[in-house]
């Protein structure tokens, strides 16, 4: 698992070269491995920085329903982060190389407001819609309260996904997942380590 976690990335990687994994393809590999009787028991090496958090839920739960199967062992070799992390923790073990780094759970997501630039240029976007928020958060006028309330549920719902997932993969609860690991810090091998046993 190298690379940027997108749903379906292989579609950037035919324009613009490999960056990417796309958990589709993944999730294909990993039903190919558990088909296969000459593999005994899969590892995920894993070098991404994390990603898309589309297809990410979906990866993981194929990856704790492959480890009854088969023992499934992932190694942050030398990045999991992010939606990385979230698919590593969901195999039977997970390690971390000595100069790797894992953690960063967390999601987040941004806004940027152009209006002020815009004005500055003399340009005024028309938007034409159909539907009272389609165009709810849109980046050419400031972010109003309400926008801004629905955007942070919708992180506040994903960041409760990911959270109940590392607490099910590692078997913790989850309010050590979020005070322990969960504040959003990619942490070395030997933090990981230390914060793992305590």
């Amino acid at each position: 698992m190298y690379g940027v976690v997108t749903q379906r990335g292989n579609m950037v990687d035919d324009v613009s070269g490999p960056g990417s994994v796309s958990t589709q393809q993944f999730a294909s590999a990993l039903r190919q491995a558990l088909a296969d009787d000459s593999v005994s028991q899969i590892l995920i090496d894993i070098d991404s920085p994390g990603g898309s958090v589309y297809g990410v839920s979906e990866l993981a739960d194929e990856i704790v329903s492959a480890r009854a199967q088969k023992p499934v062992v992932a190694i942050a070799n030398s990045l999991a982060a992010s939606a990385a992390y979230w698919i590593g923790c969901s195999a039977s073990e997970f390690y971390v190389t000595p100069g790797g780094e894992v953690g960063s759970i967390g999601v987040w997501q941004a806004h940027f407001d152009y209006s002020q630039a815009f004005v500055t240029k003399g340009i005024q976007p028309t938007l034409i819609s159909a539907g009272k928020y389609k165009v709810e958060g849109n980046p050419y006028v400031p972010l109003d309260e309400e926008a801004q309330g629905f955007m942070q549920s919708r992180v506040d719902d994903y960041y409760a996904s990911f959270t109940k997932a590392v607490a099910r993969g590692r078997g913790v609860p989850i309010a050590q997942v979020r005070e322990g690991m969960g504040q959003g810090r990619v942490l070395g091998g030997d933090r990981w380590l230390r914060r793992r046993k305590a």
